[in-house]
C-alpha cells in the first residue's frame, strides 16, 4: 500500500506533464472536485528525492493551467471538469509576472491560497473523465513503477516567490 491511496486513484487523474511517448513515465496530477484534494505522482526527475507522492492537499480556490494559453480560470475549468467563474486578480497579476520570466515557454502552474504553489518543468497535457483508455495507462505506469513504493509523501509544496 501507498500514501493515500484513496486519493491516487484512477478517476482521479486529471493530466500529466512530460512524455507519454516510448513508456516515458509522465508526473501525472489528480483532483478530488468533491472534497477539494490535490497532488501529484512524479516518477522520473533529476533530482531522486522528488520521485514519489506528493502529500496530498485541500484547496477551495484551485487553479491548474498552462502559462502562455490563456484565461487560467477558463482553463482550470475545463482541466478539473467544475466551474470556476469567481477568479481574483492576484492570480493573473502573478501569471503577468510568470509569463514575462518565462518568455515563450509554456509550463504547467498551480494556484491556491492566493500564490502560485507549483511551477512544472512542462505543460500539462489535459485528461478529461471520458478517456479511460488514457487514465489506465496512466495508472499502470504508476502501479508498475517499482520507485513508487514510497509509504511517505515525497514533500511539501512551497510558494513560488519571484
Amino acid at each position: 500500500m501507498g500514501y493515500r491511496d484513496d486519493f491516487y486513484i484512477k478517476e482521479n487523474i486529471i493530466g500529466y506533464t512530460g512524455s507519454i511517448l516510448f513508456a516515458l513515465p509522465p508526473t501525472i496530477y489528480f483532483y478530488d472536485c468533491t472534497r477539494k484534494f490535490l497532488g501529484h505522482i512524479t516518477q522520473l526527475h533529476e533530482i531522486s528525492a522528488n520521485i514519489g507522492r506528493e502529500k496530498v492537499f485541500y484547496a477551495e480556490d484551485y487553479l491548474i493551467f498552462n502559462s502562455n494559453e490563456g484565461d487560467p480560470a477558463m482553463q482550470a475549468s475545463i482541466i478539473l471538469g467544475i466551474s470556476k467563474k469567481n477568479t481574483t486578480k492576484s492570480c493573473f497579476t502573478m501569471l503577468k509576472n510568470y509569463d514575462t520570466d518565462l518568455g515563450e515557454h509554456n509550463v504547467m502552474l498551480e494556484y491556491w491560497n492566493s500564490v502560485i504553489k507549483h511551477r512544472s518543468r512542462s505543460r500539462l497535457v489535459s485528461v478529461n473523465k471520458s478517456e479511460d483508455a488514457v487514465r489506465t495507462y496512466l495508472f499502470d505506469m504508476i502501479k508498475n513503477n517499482p520507485k513508487l513504493s514510497e509509504l511517505k509523501p515525497i514533500r511539501v509544496r512551497v510558494a513560488i516567490s519571484k
